[in-house]
């Protein structure tokens, strides 16, 4: 009977030590270190319309809502890529020294925009 106590009490300690987790998970610096990675990368821009909150399933991260990615200079069709929201996974262990590794990077029910110029040159990086 003691080990079911046990049991259970190990069970609510671990759901309180996860939503102090999610709580302190630095939602809008990892939606900035996703966005300067993406523009740095890529030399395009993403933008984040929509606001940001953490998440804790099924990655630990933040999840944005719309987002658009710029498409190449040349185009008149708007951006390349616009999202409904995007998921941005990190590892947990290097959270806790200040560190933020992405290790999952999502957008769910995208659409995507491809084209060709004058020149033949599509718009895809």
């Amino acid at each position: 009977m003691r080990w079911i106590f046990r049991l259970i009490a190990l069970v609510i300690a671990i759901v309180v030590v996860a939503i102090i987790g999610i709580s302190l998970v630095p939602a809008e610096r990892i939606a900035e270190i996703a966005t300067r990675e993406v523009t740095k990368q890529t030399g395009r821009e993403l933008t984040i319309t929509g606001g940001v909150k953490p998440v804790f399933f099924p990655v630990i991260g933040v999840k944005t809502g719309p987002v658009k990615f710029a498409n190449a200079e040349w185009s008149s069709d708007g951006p390349m890529v616009e999202a409904e929201e995007m998921l941005v996974g990190v590892e947990l262990w290097p959270l806790f020294s200040g560190t933020v590794k992405i290790k999952e990077f999502r957008v769910e029910s995208p659409v995507i925009r491809l084209e060709k110029n004058k020149n033949g040159v599509g718009n895809c990086l």
